[in-house]
């Protein structure tokens, strides 16, 4: 085979914004240097970042090498952590199977049959919960490499939030609801989950409100430390935002693990529901509140939604995103 970082063209890269010393980030340096230190390490995980090409390769090979070797969390599985997802044509074709001996640079190889056609489109997902230091791709010694197809919509959908928003519980990199949702629509996108760090910091408000975006989705809830701390951020972080992007669609989703016996949850669908509704009030008409207990059903299986009360499992994400798909499909629809 031959080999061809991802860093070369027409390979293209989506979904982070510099390298800088070896390490992808999904935040610029000179915010990097502003937030918290565990915004800091989370901007290191390339979440939501996709490597995508065109290739007549009847055979592809991936290597790559991760970051950090181990799990943390007990919420968070190997392939999630540390592992690529693959899809050829749309398909799901695979994670990461195994290592090489030196135990520090994984190997993937397709072997589905899905490499089928004269000309294949490819997307590779990078981990969730990781970074990366380098990966190449292989294909066949008379095969080449092209550039993509373009996005339907290039103008990019921005996600900020928690783990949830991160992606933490997927089964793989492909599995979170923000990338089955951008999937779908074949739309460009960011993800700025940061778990356990999503807390509305004004250097990440600011970053957010000088992004041309075609919609913004606000998924702050669960790392705002208590109910009286989300109601003086939430609406302070959109109003930021507001103010620079006077016309930009906003998405407000409050928490999906809903609890109806919990006051607290009340108190703090309340809160994100309060910023949409002094929006409607203000004569906003590019907002659009998605209410998180509907994200999981209303049956007794929707308790099989996360893998610990809290972080969705792949059925959650699957429910998230079959409500979520739709809203943003005729936002875009009318732009």
């Amino acid at each position: 085979m031959k080999w061809q970082n991802i860093e070369e063209k027409p390979i293209s890269i989506h979904g982070l914004a510099i390298k800088e010393n070896g390490v992808y980030f999904r935040l610029p340096m000179d915010v990097i240097d502003t937030v918290s230190p565990g915004v800091s390490q989370m901007a290191r995980n390339t979440a939501s970042a996709r490597v995508r090409f065109r290739t007549d390769s009847k055979s592809l090979e991936i290597r790559y090498r991760p970051l950090n070797q181990g799990v943390d969390g007990f919420a968070i599985s190997r392939a999630g952590k540390s592992m690529i997802a693959v899809y050829i044509n749309g398909c799901f074709d695979g994670v990461t199977i195994k290592g090489h001996s030196e135990k520090t640079t994984f190997r993937y190889e397709s072997k589905h049959g899905l490499l089928d056609r004269d000309i294949n489109d490819v997307v590779i997902y990078m981990p969730i919960d990781n970074g990366l230091e380098f990966m190449e791709i292989g294909i066949d010694d008379d095969a080449r490499i092209m550039a993509p197809f373009g996005y339907t919509y290039e103008k990019p959908i921005v996600f900020y939030g928690s783990s949830i928003t991160q992606g933490l519980a997927a089964s793989h990199p492909g599995r979170p609801y923000v990338d089955q949702v951008c999937r779908k629509l074949d739309t460009e996108y960011y993800n700025l989950g940061f778990s356990g760090n999503c807390k509305a910091e004004k250097s990440i408000s600011d970053y957010i409100a000088k992004q041309d975006m075609s919609i913004f989705v606000y998924d702050y809830d669960h790392n705002a430390p208590s109910a009286e701390y989300l109601r003086e951020t939430h609406e302070a972080l959109f109003l930021n935002f507001r103010e620079k992007n006077p016309d930009t669609p906003v998405v407000f989703i409050s928490r999906p693990d809903f609890y109806k016996n919990l006051p607290d949850d009340h108190e703090r669908r309340n809160i994100v529901r309060a910023t949409y509704e002094n929006a409607l009030a203000r004569g906003d008409k590019n907002v659009t509140f998605i209410d998180g207990e509907s994200l999981f059903g209303y049956e007794a299986d929707r308790y099989e939604c996360t893998v610990d009360g809290v972080h969705p499992n792949d059925l959650g994400f699957e429910r998230m995103s079959a409500v979520i798909y739709p809203v943003l499909k005729e936002i875009l629809k009318k732009r």
